[in-house]
Order: C-alpha cells, then structure tokens, then sequence
C-alpha cells in the first residue's frame, strides 16, 4: 500500500506540474504560432494550426513600423545607467546601515521602508513637479533619477548578505591601515555578488516591464522605450491585427525572457541569501 501510494503521489505531482507547465506554455506557444501567419491564414485556420508558410516578414515589418531598435536604444541606456546606479547606491547604503551603529540608524530605515509603502500614484503631482523643475522632463535623465531610488528590496537583500559576512575580514584590513572604504571596495563588494545579481535582475525585469513613468515623463516619440512604443503600437491601425500584435510581443518579450533564462540560478541563490543564519 505505501508503494502505491507513492506511486499515486509522484503520478499527480507530476501531473499538477505538466498541467501548469502548459498554462504557461500554451499562451506563448500560441503567439509564436500566430506570429508567422498572415491576418487571412490566421482568421481561416486553427490558433494551434502551424503556418503554411514559415517567414520573418512578420517581425521586420514590427521592428520597423513600431520603431523598435530606437526603442531597445532607449531602453537599453535607461536600464543600464540606473541599474548601475542602483547597485552603488543600494550597497553602500546598505554597508552603513549594516557595519555601523549610530543615532538615527532606525529612523532613517523607517523611512525607506515608509516611503515605499506609501502609494506611487499620491506623489506623483511633487515628484512631477521636482523632475520639471530640475529640467528632465522629456529626457532620459527623468526615468534614470527615478529608477535610481534604492528601495526596501536592495536595502532587505545587501543587509542580508553583509550579516552574512564575518566582521573579522573587516578587522583585518583595518589591522593593515585600510579606511572603511577599501573595507566596502576590497571586502564587502566583492562577496556582495549574489545579491547584487539578484538586484540587477529584478530591476532590468522591472524597468523594462515599467510603462507609467516613461510614458509620464518621457512624452517625446524620439525617447520612446519598449513598453511606450508597444503600446503606441497597440493602439494604432496594426492593433486589430493578431498576427501583428503577436509579433510585437514576441519580439518585446525575448530579451528579458533570455535574462531569466540564463540567470535564474543567480536570482533564486541571492534571494535566499541570508535566510538561514549560521
């Protein structure tokens, strides 16, 4: 009996996997199919009926009449830039609040984490009224500043790490003559890689998927990034067209998509960084 039942256990686990596995799949699946269809063949034949025909016209007519590789430039300097930022500013931020004890340290992290509880959209009348008057408004420099912020998940996922860290490598170089600098720069960096992987990753999916604050602060067609320019593109005279708009997803969709693919190890490893203490 305790076979069978183990049998019977392993049948539905695998079973719940697959049927999940396909409620993924089968959307994606569907939209590469209907990619390399014309609107005739794809309103006369099944959404799972291959294609007679296999070409790439589909995706060249895309990536030109949605603007899409001024687009990726776009987006490309934006997610690099504050991404950047964000790892400098998120660690070092982190590194004090972690290695040193002063007057305010809880406060000051109160605050963070209040600021990011606090609904987006209630702000955004100052926040508009700070990028205008610093004068970005309608440049790239808008989105940089504002995804630049460090917030509570790299603040959460570096002070995990740095725990993690002995203090006695801080006290070597200490013993050496190094400043709390080279402490940051020699030490604690350099075994903030984890972390700093899972930061990069969750902000390259966060600012590429992003649509409220370049399409806010960044109104010109010339600065357009992936989502503005899909959307801009949904909306025109190719919107009622399936094979079309399935071909705008698929080629917005793949960049990030090879990120994930390639880097979930190091995503899943520096989120559970620091969750088990030793």
């Amino acid at each position: 009996m305790a076979g069978l039942k183990r049998i019977s256990n392993t049948f539905f686990s695998y079973a719940f996997v697959l049927f999940m596995s396909l409620i993924v799949v089968a959307p994606i699946l569907i939209l590469v199919i209907a990619s390399f269809k014309t609107r005739t063949e794809f309103v006369h034949s099944s959404v799972l009926a291959l294609p007679k025909e296999w070409t790439f016209s589909n995706y060249l007519s895309v990536v030109d009449r949605a603007n899409l590789l001024t687009a990726f430039q776009n987006t490309a300097i934006v997610t690099v830039v504050s991404v950047v930022l964000n790892v400098l500013l998120g660690s070092t931020f982190a590194y004090a609040l972690g290695r040193f004890r002063f007057r305010g340290r809880k406060i000051i992290l109160a605050m963070v984490m209040g600021a990011n509880i606090i609904p987006t959209v209630t702000t955004q009348v100052a926040v508009f009224t700070i990028i205008r008057s610093l004068g970005l408004f309608n440049t790239l420099g808008s989105a940089i500043l504002l995804y630049a912020s460090t917030d509570v998940v790299q603040v959460i996922l570096y002070q995990q790490a740095i725990d993690n860290i002995p203090r006695s490598l801080d006290e070597s170089v200490m013993i050496d003559g190094g400043s709390f600098f080279q402490i940051f720069t020699r030490i604690i960096f350099p075994l903030l890689k984890p972390a700093t992987m899972t930061v990069v990753i969750l902000k390259i999916v966060a600012i590429y998927n992003d649509m409220y604050i370049p399409y806010l602060y960044m109104p010109s067609v010339k600065l357009q990034v992936v989502s503005t320019s899909l959307m801009k593109f949904c909306s025109s005279n190719y919107g009622s067209q399936i094979p079309m708009l399935s071909t705008a997803f698929i080629v917005v969709m793949l960049p990030i998509l090879i990120i994930y693919i390639f880097c979930q190890r190091m995503l899943f490893g520096g989120i559970t960084t620091g969750a088990v203490k030793e």
